[in-house]
C-alpha cells in the first residue's frame, strides 16, 4: 500500500510539473515598439601593447560591433551589437521604429518580418527627464 501511494504521488507531481511547464511555454515574450535614436560603430579601447617581436604580438581582431541607442517609452538603452560579418540590417537606422524585447541585461531587436532577431547586451541605460516623460513619472 505504501509503494502504491508513493507511486501515485510521483505520477501526480510529474503530471502537475508537465502541466505547469506547458502553460509557461505558451506565454510568448512581448515585443514592444521602440525608436532607434543612434547607431555608432563601436571603437575598442586602445591597446597598451608597445612592441616586441612579431611572434609576441597579440592578434589584431577586427571589431565589427555597433552601439545602438533605442528609445523605449521614457528610457534610452544602448545595446552593443556584434556581427561576425560586419552586417547591420538597414531597418536599424536612426528614427526608425523597431520591435524590441527586453530580457534582463539583454535586448533583442526583431527584423526581416520578425523571422530574425539581433541580440545585444545592454551597455548603458538612461531615464529621460523631458516634459512628455515628466507627466508619466
Amino acid at each position: 500500500m505504501k509503494k502504491h501511494t508513493i507511486l501515485l504521488s510521483i505520477i501526480a507531481l510529474t503530471f502537475s510539473l508537465c502541466l505547469w511547464a506547458q502553460t509557461n511555454s505558451d506565454k510568448k515574450p512581448a515585443y514592444q515598439n521602440a525608436t532607434v535614436v543612434s547607431v555608432n560603430k563601436h571603437t575598442p579601447a586602445a591597446s597598451n601593447y608597445f612592441g616586441g617581436d612579431a611572434v609576441d604580438a597579440p592578434l589584431r581582431v577586427s571589431d565589427n560591433s555597433y552601439d545602438i541607442g533605442i528609445r523605449l517609452n521614457c528610457d534610452v538603452y544602448v545595446g552593443r551589437y556584434r556581427s561576425s560579418i560586419n552586417f547591420l540590417p538597414s531597418t536599424v537606422a536612426p528614427n526608425q521604429t523597431v520591435q524590441v524585447l527586453m530580457q534582463g541585461r539583454v535586448m533583442y531587436i526583431s527584423y526581416a518580418n520578425q523571422t530574425r532577431q539581433m541580440k545585444m547586451g545592454i551597455v548603458s541605460h538612461k531615464h529621460l527627464q523631458d516634459a512628455a516623460c515628466a507627466s508619466h513619472s
